[in-house]
């Protein structure tokens, strides 16, 4: 059963670090972290759990692919923006998948169906966050900021839009929706108890990064003072100066997991 697990994680998520790397949405460095993440999952013998993440990357590598061919000018709205263009490194990935590995692994370890649900929610928090952020791109406003309601130039991090709003319960929704098939596929039975809960606290997972990298993240102001999230020649005018996006990322990720776990436990 091990080997089978082994090999499930592997050729499942080597297919998805490959095909990423080469439609340029997952770095040199990202693949190693896609295949830790998939084969760890896969080890733990939760299948839904180890599927939802699949999906995830999956999803991810999708939407990425529709708007290289459909929307390639929101990808130069990405590039004058975001603090790191193209492809996600090693660090992005783990940021949206490593507190669920944690809680799967304790779950694992004590058979406490609340840290089940918190790696669960933790993972449709990041893919409520994933689809609010590249499909909210593609909204013809502009966001505007979760806590001063002032408009904010596309892409910048502590930014809503009603497109990523949307985009984002729906992703929320997706994982759940995932994970609750493969439990059906694998398990003769499968509680449905908190599953509605996890959709919403997955869709509060997006507005708790808004609000974390609206209050918090570093943001820097270009010589044109245009906004943006690169440091280099630029004026820092917000925010702290070791929190990345990324860390944004984990925070919120690793937060909606403890929030699940003290709520169901």
């Amino acid at each position: 059963m091990l080997i089978f697990l082994l090999i499930l994680g592997l050729i499942g998520s080597t297919f998805i670090a490959i095909s990423g790397y080469f439609l340029h949405a997952i770095s040199f460095s990202g693949i190693f972290a896609t295949i830790f993440i998939g084969t760890s999952l896969a080890l733990t013998g939760n299948i839904p759990i180890w599927a939802t993440v699949i999906f995830l990357f999956g999803s991810s590598l999708v939407i990425n692919l529709i708007k290289q061919v459909l929307f390639p000018d929101s990808l130069s709205k990405e590039t004058v923006i975001h603090e790191k263009n193209g492809p996600r490194d090693y660090f992005q990935i783990l940021a949206n998948t490593l507190p669920a590995t944690i809680f799967i692994l304790l779950y694992t370890f004590t058979s406490n169906n609340s840290f089940l649900l918190g790696s669960l929610a933790s993972l449709a928090g990041a893919t409520a966050d994933t689809w609010a952020s590249e499909i909210g791109m593609l909204s013809k406003r502009k966001p505007i900021d979760i806590t001063t309601f002032k408009p904010l130039p596309t892409g910048l991090s502590g930014g809503v839009s009603l497109l990523g709003l949307i985009a984002s319960f729906f992703g929320s929704l997706f994982a759940v929706l995932i994970f609750f098939i493969f439990s059906k596929l694998f398990y003769q039975e499968t509680t449905t108890q908190h599953l509605f809960s996890i959709v919403v606290l997955g869709f509060f997972t997006s507005l708790l990064d808004s609000l974390l990298g609206s209050l918090f993240q570093r943001t820097y102001q270009t010589t044109n003072n245009e906004l943006t999230e690169q440091a280099t020649g630029n004026k820092l005018v917000h925010g702290v100066t070791w929190l990345s996006n990324d860390g944004v990322n984990l925070i919120a990720t690793s937060c909606i997991a403890i929030i699940t776990f003290l709520l169901t436990n």
